[in-house]
């Protein structure tokens, strides 16, 4: 487990980033990915997405993606301090996080397109 400064600069080693989520079914793509990979009591049944007021006013996704769609639980996001956004794999809501808080994580990867 990794928190989510960590697990961004693991992504990007490897030519990637952390999740971002445009819309309803990128957002099933990634729990379902997530759960096969990590299953679903991996860190607690959560997953850090590359989402946060880190860097911005507002949320913002660490690979510079514009999105409006977020799947916030109830409540959320709480940001009253700097946060990061979770994803519960068992039911694909998102919570807030502490940074420094740890988690289990994917990257995500462009998709390469060779010559034709």
């Amino acid at each position: 487990m990794i928190s989510y400064s960590d697990a961004e600069e693991q992504c990007r080693k490897i030519g990637g980033h952390l999740p971002s989520i445009s819309n309803a079914y990128q957002n099933a793509q990634v729990q379902d990915a997530a759960y096969k990979i990590l299953g679903k009591n991996a860190g607690g049944g959560k997953l850090i997405l590359g989402f946060s007021n880190l860097m911005a006013n507002g949320f913002s996704w660490s690979d510079g993606t514009i999105s409006k769609y977020t799947n916030w639980a109830m409540g959320e996001p709480v940001t009253v301090v700097a946060g990061v956004a979770w994803m519960d794999l068992l039911t694909g809501v998102w919570n807030t996080a502490a940074p420094f808080a740890i988690s289990n994580y994917i990257c995500a990867l462009p998709v390469y397109r060779g010559p034709c």
